[in-house]
């Protein structure tokens, strides 16, 4: 993925002119990478949609689109994956750079931003683009930009898009935060993966050394002012047979940060409310009071709630699951 941003040593493209490396490239492939293009072929009745593969075109990777010069050209091995991109899901045909020290499959499709749902047998990848939708209506859509007369005739990729976008977000929260570069902010755990605030206080880092010496009355310019908001739309269904799941980022122990021993706390205090509904007096606030006792039976969460400073920026371990509404 940082290759992407800046070649690396080993994936530098050549000039077409072989005069050195190239100074200028094109990420559309609207060019000799036309990969996902509908064709559409006359079948005497009508025009049928066909893939690229239908038409025996192969996507090489590794040598800008051409053959790799170490494969068999008597006998060159095709593997056939299947390719959710934004236009639809396509059937293709690819063939892998075969060279001594060409890096492993998964790195070669990377390499091409196709995202392998897997990594022992890459037979389905993945084009990634933000959409504020929801998975399942976003892979719908694909479906019937496919085939729209029947979309269940198109293979349903729902289950692998889950995996492919969480394991993607953690992955580009991994890049921005400097983790591959051992970037070292004062005052922040090497282990966070939040967007850091660089406008808030931080001793050692944006603030004098004789901060601390300055008068009262100027105090607040070094404090760090916080603000909390929920999303009570945010609602998880609780299920009977659920997997638990596996957190891709590492986690802290209970016992090695006040901030989780108070979150920690904060959820045991949740959990003995749930089963108990107060009634609220105060006259202001009437949000509660109107909602029914009933909304949120059969619910795990009913909310998210976080906490960021003033300038719009997350803080790590301020986010929780509501349990009962804005309770």
């Amino acid at each position: 993925m940082l290759s992407w941003e800046a070649p690396t040593s080993v994936n530098i493209d050549k000039c077409e002119c072989g005069r050195g490396p190239a100074h200028y490239r094109c990420t559309e492939y609207s060019h000799h990478r036309g990969w996902f293009h509908w064709i559409e072929e006359w079948s005497g009745k009508c025009f049928v949609q066909r893939d690229l593969a239908d038409l025996e075109f192969v996507i090489l990777l590794g040598h800008q689109g051409r053959p790799c010069p170490e494969a068999d050209p008597l006998k060159p091995e095709t593997v056939s994956v299947v390719v959710a991109h934004v236009n639809g899901i396509h059937r293709c045909s690819l063939r892998y750079c075969q060279c001594p020290r060409a890096p492993d499959r998964v790195i070669q499709l990377i390499h091409a931003r196709l995202w392998p749902t897997t990594l022992k047998s890459c037979q389905t990848a993945h084009l990634w683009l933000n959409a504020k939708i929801s998975t399942l209506h976003f892979m719908r859509t694909l479906k019937r930009l496919t085939n729209n007369a029947f979309p269940s005739q198109t293979k349903d990729l729902y289950q692998q898009f889950r995996i492919v976008s969480r394991l993607f977000s953690h992955l580009t929260a991994m890049k921005r935060a400097g983790r591959f570069h051992e970037l070292v902010i004062p005052n922040r755990d090497p282990l966070d993966l939040t967007v850091p605030c660089l406008s808030c206080p931080s001793p050692g880092f944006n603030l004098p050394d004789n901060w601390h010496l300055v008068a009262e009355y100027l105090s607040y310019l070094f404090r760090v002012a916080f603000g909390m908001d929920g999303n009570y739309w945010l609602n998880k269904k609780a299920k009977k047979n659920e997997d638990p799941e596996t957190a891709v980022s590492a986690r802290e122990t209970p016992s090695s940060s006040t901030t989780t021993r108070l979150l920690v706390l904060f959820r045991r205090r949740m959990t003995a409310m749930k089963t108990k509904w107060y009634t609220h007096t105060c006259s202001g606030f009437k949000v509660a009071r109107a909602q029914r006792a009933g909304k949120f039976r059969g619910l795990q969460y009913s909310g998210v709630s976080a906490i960021s400073c003033r300038h719009s920026f997350f803080w790590r371990n301020m986010v929780i699951n509501l349990i009962s509404g804005e309770k």
